[in-house]
Order: structure tokens, then C-alpha cells, then sequence
């Protein structure tokens, strides 16, 4: 994962959790609602993957795993690289290069090379490595698109929990109460109303 993207997400973390610290004096349990929570993830995963094939949508924990722990290498690097197996390919011929295949760690690297080193006519392996890289632009469109279609179907669910929210309030507004042992019957009904305006709020929170 590139630098500024842990700063960058960090910075706006932290000003999310001043805020709620702030506002509720610490008490983030405030901010935690089950209904609110299950609706609208569960809600956004299931319409992702409902908007994609299932072969892509079944290797969302790879596109996780790989968005956290992805190492950017260098264009210059690369170049450095490839000159050097140039030079070693010209020196010692192309079956010298049986060495990289074991040092390098990168597949695309490492395939164009098995190629050259078995005999591949010149042409095939530019073929070949064209195939591969559009095979690798299509994973990651997959996987960039489940995350954008997550975020545009997010706020959406946000909005249906905050419906659901208000119709639940408004029903026990209308619902006649029952007092229970310590409590009149105002508390209760006053109780239910927050509860069901807590999960309309939380689930619009969760949305955006």
C-alpha cells in the first residue's frame, strides 16, 4: 500500500474519532447499532456482488489482500532490471537467464522470461505478455469495481435504514404503551422512539 494512502486514511480517521470522542464525551457505544450495521453492509456486499459475475465476486478477500499489503515498484527500477537481463542474455546467451527466473519475485517478469529462456519466437512472447496484461487489468477492474459499487450503493441502504427507522418511530408513537415495573408509560414509548430514530440515524451515518 503506497505511503500517502496510510497517511491520508489515517488523518481522516482521526478527525471522525475526535469528533465522535468529543461530541459524546467517549462514549462510542452510541455510535454502534446492529440493525443499522447488518442493513447496510450486508445490503451493500450482497448488491456488489448481485452487479458482478461470481467469479469476481468470490475473490473479494484477495482484492482486500491485495489493496493492503501491495508493494509499488519503481518504473526505474523495472527499466534498471530488464536492461540488466539484457546484458546477461547478450554476454552469456539467453539460458543465463535461468538465474532471474529464480531471483525475481515478479510474475509477469518471471513468465516473459521462462518464455524467452524455452525458445519462444520473439513475436509469441510479445503476444503472450499482452494477453497476460489485459488478464491483469481485467482482475483489477474486478476488484476496483466491487469497492465502487459498494460506496455508490452505501449511501442508498443509508437512506432505506433511515425509512425503516422512521417508520418503526412512527409506529410506536401511534402503539399504545405498557408500563413495566419502575417505568411509566411515556418512558417506555419515549425509549422505543429513540431506539428506532437511533437506528435511522446510525444507518444514514453508516451509509455515507
Amino acid at each position: 500500500m503506497d505511503i500517502a494512502t496510510i497517511i491520508g486514511f489515517l488523518i481522516a480517521v482521526a478527525g471522525i474519532v475526535f469528533a465522535m470522542y468529543h461530541g459524546t464525551e467517549g462514549e462510542f457505544g452510541v455510535f454502534y447499532s446492529t440493525e443499522g450495521f447488518v442493513l447496510v453492509m450486508g445490503g451493500a456486499i450482497g448488491l456488489g456482488i448481485m452487479s458482478m459475475p461470481w467469479h469476481a465476486a468470490k475473490g473479494i478477500p484477495s482484492y482486500i489482500k491485495k489493496c493492503i499489503f501491495h508493494k509499488d515498484v519503481h518504473p526505474q527500477h523495472l527499466i534498471e532490471q530488464i536492461v540488466q537481463f539484457a546484458e546477461v542474455a547478450r554476454r552469456d546467451g539467453v539460458l543465463a537467464l535461468e538465474n532471474a527466473v529464480k531471483t525475481t519475485d515478479d510474475p509477469f517478469m518471471k513468465k516473459g522470461l521462462q518464455l524467452a529462456i524455452d525458445g519462444a519466437d520473439p513475436a509469441v512472447i510479445a503476444q503472450v505478455m499482452d494477453i497476460e496484461l489485459s488478464s491483469i487489468e481485467e482482475r483489477h477492474h474486478h476488484g476496483r469495481k466491487m469497492f465502487e459499487l459498494m460506496g455508490k450503493y452505501g449511501p442508498a441502504l443509508g437512506l432505506t435504514a433511515t425509512l425503516i427507522g422512521q417508520v418503526c418511530m412512527f409506529r410506536n408513537m401511534a402503539a399504545p404503551s405498557h408500563g413495566s415495573e419502575g417505568k411509566s408509560e411515556g418512558d417506555n414509548q419515549a425509549a422505543s422512539i429513540a431506539k428506532a430514530l437511533q437506528v435511522a440515524l446510525l444507518g444514514t451515518l453508516y451509509g455515507t
